[in-house]
């Protein structure tokens, strides 16, 4: 098995799409910062506008001869957006918000069904490799690849970060929450990974792959609010989104944070894991290699 899985991280380290993928998440973090800023701009140039409109009208009271100035509708500086949310704010949109998910499922379909459409699995498990062996060893390269993304990621954000908004940004996070919140979205993402493989595997086509992996990413959790309504309707006190992956993905990091969730989100986080390696496994063993 280590030997295949060189050969997969041999594998990773020529994969383009690896590279393409990761830029394009280090991109959407620049843009977020760029809009944030725009956003200020924006703000500032609305602030001056009113200020230069605005007009104090002076009336005399001819009886007693006091004179009334209107209240000034400027109650003071208002905190820019990008003060308001900050480096950890986006970090927690880049993470919560899927942009991170997206980027990672749209990878590990490439690579995964693509080892299929190129008939590389074909050749491996025709070499004498047990299929068990083989499915493992691209599982394991994959959950590699995908965690490497989204620490690159996030790494960039940081950076990011640090550049826009100085030391007093850096200063001003809590590294503690930042710690817990990064742990449970790697988690969250190893659990991720793992259900794009189970679907690449089902699937083994790039035209039926990517467009059911996006569309859980994008939709199920419309759904599962959905099915919370249904069962509310029903007078059944249970929600499904409590245990859907990605609805505890995008808990905000306050409640992240707490140690309440993070024993149930790592639960969850490894049965879901385990649940999508055991399928994928089992459907890897039992269906024919074309």
């Amino acid at each position: 098995m280590l030997n295949l899985f060189r050969g997969e991280c041999y594998k990773l380290r020529k994969h383009k799409p690896f590279y393409i993928c990761t830029l394009i998440g280090v991109c959407i973090a620049l843009m977020l910062y760029g809009t944030l800023f725009m956003v200020d701009n924006l703000e500032q140039m609305e602030s001056q506008e009113t200020q230069t409109d605005f007009s104090v009208t002076v009336s005399v009271n001819e009886e007693t001869g006091s004179t009334d100035t209107p209240e000034s509708n400027s109650a003071g500086s208002t905190i820019p957006m990008s003060q308001q949310i900050g480096i950890v704010g986006v970090i927690e949109q880049m993470l919560s918000g899927s942009f991170v998910s997206f980027i990672m499922i749209l990878f590990v379909c490439i690579f995964v069904i693509g080892e299929h459409s190129n008939g590389t699995v074909k050749n491996v498990v025709g070499k004498g490799y047990s299929r068990k062996t083989v499915f493992l060893s691209k599982l394991l390269a994959t959950e590699m690849a995908a965690l490497l993304m989204t620490l690159i990621i996030l790494g960039g954000t940081l950076l990011f970060g640090a550049f826009f908004f100085g030391k007093s940004g850096i200063q001003s996070m809590n590294w503690e929450d930042l710690a817990a919140f990064t742990g449970m979205h790697l988690l969250f993402a190893a659990a991720l990974t793992a259900i794009a493989t189970l679907i690449g595997e089902i699937t083994r086509s790039l035209a039926a792959g990517i467009p059911i992996s996006l569309a859980v990413v994008m939709f199920s959790t419309s759904l599962t609010t959905g099915l919370d309504l249904l069962f509310q309707n029903l007078n059944l006190d249970w929600k499904p989104s409590d245990y859907w992956l990605l609805d505890l993905q995008t808990t905000a990091l306050a409640e992240i944070v707490k140690q309440d969730f993070i024993i149930r989100g790592t639960a969850l986080s490894l049965a879901w894991l385990l649940a999508a390696v055991l399928l994928g496994m089992l459907h890897f063993n039992k269906t024919d290699i074309k």
